[in-house]
């Protein structure tokens, strides 16, 4: 489906740049706000979704994550964005990891948080958008974080996704999904100073619990118990 920046388009925070009545498709723009965190964009796909009243979408937004077993979470707006110092937007890591775990069943959603490059193609108001992924641990063997002793690559064998995020409030922020040997961990890091900070956290934890836990199939259909 083609949606249109509207003319109070979001230019806060990091964006896609989106102009007033530029046309992309739904599934551009949700590259655009999982890759690089499009405020913009996830502005006009919430206004797409609510039939044109953000306050509608909000909350279709807050009943869903309710659905998924999020318990003190309440959603202001589509991209966590905090307006004149006031904090809109309240969570909690636990919930996070609810609504992650939801997520993740839905198939074209893990295509997209694991993908590395995109290139958006030119619209009717711009030249065509090459993105990165902001997940460093998908791809980023370059960069190095302290782990104990130890400078360890960002990049995370068996990463699968999911978000970075930041907002003066939250700090640096980071849901990451790594999957091993049939067994996949969902960690959130909320609160570190800068993204690497957060990055590490999460390679600290899923080092623990892979280390530490294993999957195991109590029973199976027809098996006699």
């Amino acid at each position: 489906e083609i949606l249109t920046a509207p003319d109070n388009v979001e230019s806060a925070g990091t964006s896609l740049d989106l102009e007033p009545g530029e046309e992309m498709t739904a599934e551009q723009l949700f590259y655009g706000m999982m890759l690089i965190s499009g405020n913009d964009a996830a502005q006009v796909l919430g206004l797409a979704a609510g039939d044109g009243d953000m306050k509608t979408f909000c909350e279709m937004m807050n009943n869903r994550a309710k659905e998924c077993g999020a318990e003190d979470t309440n959603f202001k707006n589509p991209n966590g964005l905090n307006e004149n110092a006031k904090t809109l937007n309240v969570t909690t890591v636990y919930d996070q990891a609810m609504i992650t775990r939801q997520a993740l069943k839905n198939e074209k959603f893990r295509t997209i948080v694991s993908t590395v490059k995109y290139t958006i193609p030119k619209t009717n108001k711009s030249k065509k958008r090459k993105l990165v992924n902001g997940n460093k641990c998908l791809w980023n063997d370059k960069r190095t974080v302290q782990i104990g002793d130890k400078n360890i690559p960002l990049k995370y064998t068996g990463c699968t996704g999911v978000k970075t995020g930041y907002t003066s409030s939250a700090g640096g922020c980071y849901i990451g999904s790594a999957k091993r040997d049939g067994m996949e961990l969902i960690v959130v890091s909320y609160g570190s100073p800068d993204s690497a900070g957060a990055f590490a956290d999460a390679i600290r934890l899923w080092d623990y619990g892979f280390k530490y836990y294993k999957t195991h199939t109590a029973m199976t259909e027809g098996e006699a118990l």
